[in-house]
């Protein structure tokens, strides 16, 4: 089923079509009301003006003619010289006659063609009215279908657990409550970055003062990130101590919050013709609507929904007065409306000095701009409008701000724009702004929403929005599968693939970094509880599981994820198969159902020993694994993702990681160990977590295709020591037994092995070439228990029980998983065509 949000814009776009459809249905009758009267006058037999002079100055000659042949009979000449004058007179007489009976039959034929075109025209004219009232009325049947859409869609959307709107629009509610009072919150910014923000505008009104003329294009930038992360409330928290023109471009219907400003939108994006001028004239507007206000004043004024009504109002009636001082709107061009502008701002600009001391006293702000860049068809809308913005003086400047699918879109060279032939040498746009995280969970929780409805949203979010799980297995999407592993197992997306604009745009991605030519970014997926909370009800899904599967087998295929360590990425995934299948469905106490917790929730904490089971099974843990301490097997785990860090964590952050159900993908070249699992020891479940109880999982991953590495059995023992991984840390002085897992997935043969080293020294380089019982001899105290897993099977990994062969097979192939044009290639034939393209890559 369509969001209920989409088939709203497509009602009104349809609606929009109908009543152009309509106008111009009303002029053609009228034009063939008029033709048809003209028509009427040439068949009651009425001639043109032209036609009918040339009547009467042929009857007059004709006069002329018959009295002067009269005369002629009458009178007798007085000699024969006077008689031929007469003669003479009578010839040139019959030779104005006949030049008129050809002029006469001329104009007769001109008339007859005339006739004959008002008839063609009158034709068409009907047929174009004949196929207008087809149009109207194939409008009007497409109305009237999306109508029963939306109405079957909301009906769905009321009553549906699973269904919903862009964002808030489909949620309960007492959730949308929460969402409207977080946003109403007082603003919360820890970080600074609104200050950080006003910097970034200033600093680039100042630019377009001091080098306009050089280099820059228009004076704007790009508030752009992910969704939930403020924007819109940064966008209004920068109004109190400048003048903001707010502009809110989302569907008219839509619930969100803020509120839209639908005139507005229209005014931008229905423009038939001189498009650019009226949008200067909107701005040349506003600026006359800022004399003599107050910052307050100008804040009330904006939410009063008639105040944008008299905005476009006056911007109208300022481009009919442009007309009638003899202005071809047609002819003006960018430097004509900047002209205009600066009129109106050089009247105000005193005005504001007095009130803002900033370099951008103004700031037009528009929100959800994504609609400018081509929704439903209006692709020119943002050309036209950063032609306008062109035209705005030194003191205004303008932000777009949304999650934009391409950033590129909205920071296009100038030399790609037909519109800017005369800007060819200003073609530098300003940076976007994107340092921001996302506050939407903590600040709806302050706003007593519940975690089940939050869950809820976070699920829709990473699915795409306003689709069911069965939607979405029906037709799912590489991006929202993407989305939906990074939220746990932190993908590496490549920053030149449309899928990391993609992630960002609507899928709950984070923008770490744009290049210059905002072609390229970063989408990081940080630790966010909730939403990885969302994404492992997901993935408890079989179905939704296998279908991930095989997209991040496509992805690493295509090259959208960076290949990188595989065996670390599918060890990640068989960690979280496995936590998730120990979690399934575990009673909770009545404090966290209160909190909105059910039991399909899988952010609780589970002993070490439940999770051993639930990765290799019971009858492995009996036999393989039970002779370990108490105190171990007890302790807690809480990880519902994974997050990579640039250090090795102390027992202070890995209380953190723990609180937060993190994982952690260790540094890039950490000594010995790849992920690392907080454990809590001897906590009762009620007192605060001590740092002192903090002890860890080590795990090293490896992908050999035979049963050992070379430094088996001590890179499953010393290499995974405490001592190795944190060798030179002065300040780890850890002492908790704690657990190792060695895990060589690329194994041919499944295998389970423990062991528990009670003592090791301080670690020096000779330890490297002791075998497990020399070091077990040597030293004393420091407890590990070390665990390890040879292969990728169901023998070993009972975990993996639910899935299919089909499944396994593709885990197996993630872990040599890379970016091989014969792997996409579907038919033999085509895969010898690509060997004889690579001569000498593939071995005959």
């Amino acid at each position: 089923m369509a969001s209920v949000d989409k088939i709203e814009r497509e009602l009104e776009y349809a609606k929009t079509q109908y009543d152009k459809c309509e106008e111009k249905l009303k002029e053609k009758e009228e034009k063939l009301k008029e033709k048809e009267e003209k028509l009427e006058k040439f068949m009651e037999g009425e001639k043109e003006d032209e036609l009918r002079e040339k009547e009467d100055e042929l009857r007059e000659k004709e006069d002329e003619l018959l009295e002067l042949k009269k005369n002629l009979r009458q009178e007798k000449y007085k000699n024969e010289n006077e008689k031929h004058w007469w003669i003479e007179d009578m010839q040139e007489l019959e030779k104005q006659k006949e030049k008129l009976e050809k002029q006469k039959e001329k104009l007769e034929k001109q008339n007859e063609k005339q006739n004959e075109k008002l008839e063609e025209e009158v034709k068409e004219l009907k047929v174009d009215k004949n196929e207008l009232k087809v149009e109207k009325n194939e409008w009007k049947m497409q109305m009237q279908k999306l109508q029963n859409t939306l109405m079957e869609a909301t009906k769905t959307a009321k009553s549906s657990t699973e269904t919903g709107r862009d964002f808030i629009s489909s949620i309960s509610e007492s959730l949308k409550r929460s969402m409207v009072e977080a946003f109403e919150q007082k603003y919360k910014d820890d970080l600074g970055v609104l200050q950080l923000f006003e910097k970034h505008i200033d600093d680039c009104a100042h630019e377009w003062e001091t080098a306009q003329d050089l280099i820059y294009y228009a004076p704007y930038s790009v508030l752009f990130q992910g969704s939930g992360t403020g924007k819109s409330r940064l966008l209004h928290q920068l109004a109190q101590d400048r003048f903001v023109i707010y502009l809110c471009f989302h569907a008219n219907s839509s619930s969100g919050v803020p509120l839209a400003t639908p005139t507005v939108r229209n005014f931008f994006l229905y423009q038939e013709e001189n498009e650019m001028v009226y949008i200067a004239a909107f701005f040349c507007s506003c600026i006359e609507f800022l004399d003599g206000k107050s910052i307050e004043d100008w804040k009330n004024q904006q939410r009063d929904p008639e105040f944008e009504k008299k905005i476009i109002n006056k911007a109208n009636s300022l481009v009919t007065s442009w007309k009638e001082g003899s202005i071809e709107l047609n002819l003006m061009d960018e430097t004509s409306c900047a002209n205009k502008i600066a009129e109106v701002w050089k009247k105000v600009e005193p005005h504001l000095s007095k009130i803002v001391n900033k370099k951008a006293k103004l700031v037009f702000a528009f929100d959800e701009s994504r609609t400018l860049l081509g929704t439903l068809g209006q692709s020119k809308a943002f050309i036209h409008t950063r032609r306008a913005l062109c035209c705005l003086p030194s003191g205004v400047f303008a932000i777009f701000a949304d999650t934009i699918s391409n950033l590129a879109d909205f920071a296009p060279l100038a030399s790609l724009d037909p519109s800017a032939r005369l800007y060819l040498n200003k073609n530098k746009l300003f940076p976007p702004f994107y340092f921001m995280g996302r506050p939407l969970w903590g600040a709806a929780l302050r706003s007593a929403a519940k975690l089940n409805e939050l869950m809820k949203l976070a699920r829709q979010k990473l699915l795409g929005g306003g689709i069911t799980v069965y939607d979405w297995l029906n037709k799912p999407t590489l991006a929202s599968g993407l989305a939906i592993l990074s939220s746990r197992i932190s993908l590496d997306v490549t920053a030149e693939s449309r899928i990391a604009s993609e992630l960002v745009a609507g899928f709950m991605g984070i923008c770490v970094h744009v290049s210059e030519d905002r072609h390229k970014l970063l989408a990081f997926y940080p630790s966010e509880p909730i939403l990885a909370e969302a994404a492992a009800l997901l993935m408890k899904d079989q179905n939704v599981l296998r279908k991930l599967l095989h997209f991040l087998l496509d992805a690493l295929h295509t090259g959208y994820i960076e290949p990188g360590y595989r065996g670390e990425l599918v060890a990640r995934l068989l960690l979280m198969i496995a936590w998730d299948h120990a979690t399934r469905d575990r009673d909770i106490s009545p404090h966290l159902g209160n909190l909105g917790y059910s039991k399909e929730f899988v952010s609780c904490p589970i002993r070490v020993k439940e999770f051993l089971i639930s990765l290799f099974g019971q009858e492995n843990y009996d036999e393989h694994i039970q002779s370990f301490p108490q105190k171990l097997a007890d302790g807690l785990l809480a990880f519902t993702h994974f997050i990579p860090v640039t250090y090795t964590p102390n027992q202070t952050q890995l209380r953190t990681l723990f609180i937060r159900f993190a994982a952690v993908i260790c540094k890039r070249n950490q000594a010995g160990v790849d992920l690392i699992i907080p454990v809590l020891l001897d906590w009762d479940g009620s007192s605060p977590i001590s740092v002192d109880s903090m002890s860890y999982f080590l795990i090293q991953v490896k992908n050999w295709s035979k049963v050992y590495d070379a430094h088996w059995p001590s890179s499953a023992t010393s290499k995974l020591s405490r001592e190795f991984v944190y060798k030179g840390k002065t300040t780890e002085e850890n002492q908790n037994p704690y657990l190792s897992l060695y895990l060589q997935l690329g194994a041919p043969e499944p295998a389970l092995d423990s062991f528990y080293i009670e003592s090791f020294p301080a670690f020096n380089t000779k330890l490297q070439k002791k075998t497990r019982l020399e070091a077990e001899k040597a030293g004393k105290a420091k407890a590990q228990y070390c665990l390890s897993g040879l292969g990728l099977d169901k023998i070993l990994y009972r975990c993996l029980d639910k899935l299919s062969d089909d499944d396994i097979s593709i885990l197996k192939q993630l872990l040599c998983a890379w970016p091989d044009p014969l792997n996409l290639a579907k038919h033999e034939n085509v895969k010898s065509l690509l060997r004889s393209m690579m001569p000498l890559v593939y071995e005959k």
